[in-house]
């Protein structure tokens, strides 16, 4: 409707005004709005219907046609007086910016973008930005709040289906169906992040020392200098652990939404020595993510150099054990094995020599994905249950965001629906294997003493006896 009236009100001079309406595909273009337009347009004399091209042509030579999102590049050098995107998380995102975005330059063209959210990027967070814009309108339509849909047939609909699917579907909700976490625990996470625990620092570390003789420190910094944001500060006796998922994939380090490095610090849980509180396993620490060229996306892509730096003074500061993701970034680990940084050890059957043999770094396989996610999933389940011993405070929004939108596909498999789970793998990567963890304590250094120093004190021990003072 809000094409045909454009069609029919808007008079500027020029070439023939043109409109589209644009579905993930053809049939769907045509199953949803062909009808429609052939129906609302039916008494204007002298209109041209075409079947076959699936356009309206009014007697001024305005014309509304529907367009395929899964062949955009059908629409590419046309212009656009105004276009409706229907459903858009199923049209190549690059449709937009590419090619569609530019067809409204010419005239000054309107976009009207609708369909359901999936997860928390694409047209959720179009959304969140709309909002915020005041060049744009934006509506959210939950059918528990619009009427559109009558009670008794919405309560039959929310009986007969997965929370999650009712969720997205019916509420708006930036979750997908088959999320692997619930959103009951997703919930509490949010609800720890926002209290004292979810406090963040934000700063870098230096290292004012050298490689033999470390002196690591922790320099706060505004959000925008900032290169680690921390959580807690380290404590004798607890146990630390750093996992890494860096961005390896050469094909994924550019571009819009470049693959990004997630660099974790992970606590083991303790229980307090003077109440006997269990305090579960939490994140303290990780890199700083900074936006993508993509609405919405966050990254980090560090150097080589200085992504070996960042891990290792994280692994000295917290005197933390190192887990790395060893499927692409062999030069990670044998960086932090020439700096004298403990790495992880997986055990490996060798079918050549017959017997097993330990290898450096985690490796995430078919075989072990599933085996870690599951861990993280029960575990975030423990938070609701307060199982004493169990549990785990993810504390950061950036993971949050990524888990809201991870899910296992009609295929089995468990990954982003949309965009990057690095945090996700990290963070399951730290939580398996946080056994490992190693305890902080302060560094002791021995340096030996001056020649005459040493004669002197050794003088004096000599000439010292029971009962009497030196």
């Amino acid at each position: 409707m809000k094409l045909v009236r454009r069609a029919l009100e808007d008079k500027r001079p020029g070439p023939p005004r043109r409109y589209g309406y644009i579905a993930p595909s053809m049939v769907q273009a045509k199953d949803i709005a062909w009808s429609y337009l052939k129906r609302f347009l039916a008494m204007i004399p002298g209109i041209a219907i075409n079947e076959s091209e699936l356009k309206i042509t009014l007697p001024d030579g305005t014309t509304i046609r529907l367009y395929s999102g899964e062949n955009y590049d059908r629409m590419r050098g046309l212009y656009f007086d105004g276009v409706v995107i229907d459903e858009p998380e199923d049209i190549p995102p690059q449709a937009w910016p590419e090619v569609i975005r530019p067809c409204l330059s010419d005239y000054s063209g309107w976009a009207i973008w609708i369909g359901t959210i999936k997860g928390v990027e694409g047209h959720y967070q179009r959304y969140m930005t709309a909002r915020d814009d005041a060049d744009w309108y934006a509506m959210m339509l939950k059918a528990s709040e619009s009427g559109i849909i009558p009670d008794n047939e919405l309560s039959d609909i929310e009986k007969t289906t997965h929370p999650d699917i009712f969720a997205q579907e019916f509420e708006c909700e930036p979750r997908i169906s088959r999320c692997v976490f619930t959103k009951s625990s997703l919930d509490l996470q949010d609800t720890i992040s926002s209290t004292n625990l979810g406090r963040r620092e934000f700063g870098y570390f230096v290292n004012q020392g050298t490689d033999e003789e470390p002196r690591v420190i922790w320099n706060p910094t505004s959000e925008d200098s900032a290169m680690t944001v921390r959580w807690e500060q380290p404590r004798i006796g607890h146990r630390y652990l750093v996992s890494v998922d860096s961005a390896s994939g050469a094909d994924q380090t550019g571009g819009e939404d470049p693959d990004s490095h997630s660099i974790l610090v992970h606590r083991a849980g303790y229980i307090s020595a003077e109440t006997g509180e269990w305090f579960p396993p939490a994140l303290v620490a990780r890199n700083m993510l900074v936006p993508a060229n993509k609405p919405g996306a966050i990254c980090c892509w560090w150097a080589q150099d200085v992504l070996e730096d960042q891990v290792w003074m994280l692994c000295t500061y917290f005197k933390a054990f190192l887990v790395p993701e060893y499927n692409h970034d062999k030069g990670l680990v044998e960086a932090m094995r020439r700096r004298n940084i403990p790495v992880y050890k997986r055990v490996v059957f060798d079918k050549i020599e017959q017997r097993d043999t330990n290898c450096l770094g985690w490796m995430t396989t078919n075989q072990t994905k599933p085996k870690i996610i599951a861990k993280l999933e029960i575990t975030m389940r423990e938070m609701l249950d307060q199982v004493y011993g169990g549990g785990y405070e993810v504390r950061c929004p950036w993971i949050l965001k990524q888990m809201r939108n991870f899910g296992t596909r009609p295929n089995g498999r468990q990954e982003a629906l949309f965009g990057h789970d690095d945090d996700v793998v990290s963070v399951s990567i730290g939580l398996f294997t946080i056994d490992s963890a190693t305890p902080y304590h302060e560094r002791i250094v021995e340096r030996a003493l001056p020649r005459d120093l040493q004669r002197l004190m050794d003088a004096r021990q000599n000439s010292s006896s029971p009962g009497t003072y030196s």
